[in-house]
């Protein structure tokens, strides 16, 4: 497992550099949260990952985690999504890095 102070650090540097204000730390917390959900889904798996923990690890309440994924099947969700999202740019630019070494001729 990885080192869960690094997580919760940067977590905060995240809240910090999402600006002032009210909107700021909603969007804030809410990367705060799917960061460390991605962490610890990775690590740990999601069936074993409970939302206290990604709570704990983002540094923010329950209560918060709620007000942005209302249950763990919604967090998951958007887990998965971004994850086919990321997946998806990287089949992308793999499929144009073969178009340069075709060009090339290699």
């Amino acid at each position: 497992m990885g080192d869960r102070r690094t997580r919760l650090h940067r977590s905060r540097t995240a809240r910090s550099r999402a600006g002032g204000g009210r909107e700021g730390n909603i969007v804030a917390a809410r990367r705060a949260i799917l960061s460390a959900a991605d962490a610890l889904f990775y690590e740990d798996g999601v069936a074993a990952t409970g939302l206290q923990a990604v709570a704990a690890a983002a540094d923010v309440t329950r209560r918060t985690l709620y007000y942005h994924f209302a249950t763990k099947e919604a967090l998951v969700a958007e887990y998965l999504r971004r994850r086919d999202v990321s997946g998806r740019a990287l089949v992308e630019n793999a499929a144009g890095i073969e178009a340069v070494f075709d060009a090339l001729g290699t």
